[in-house]
């Protein structure tokens, strides 16, 4: 259930991501560049880290509660 949640919410973010690049080439083409390396790759990398950190400490309790 995880991976499908988290897969389809990167998806999200990928497609919310190529739709602004879109505009941002459109209308601001000089920042587009900035745009697409230094915003939003570092916006789908915090991506998956955070993710990443829920999904840790999701399977950290639900194992917990196990015991």
């Amino acid at each position: 259930m995880g991976v499908l949640a988290g897969l389809s919410i990167i998806q999200i973010v990928n497609l919310v991501r190529i739709i602004s690049l879109y505009y941002v080439g459109a209308f601001l083409p000089e920042f587009f560049n900035a745009s697409h390396i230094v915003v939003w790759q570092s916006l789908v990398i915090l991506t998956g880290i955070v993710l990443w950190i829920v999904w840790a400490r999701w399977a950290s309790a639900t194992r917990e509660a196990d015991q």
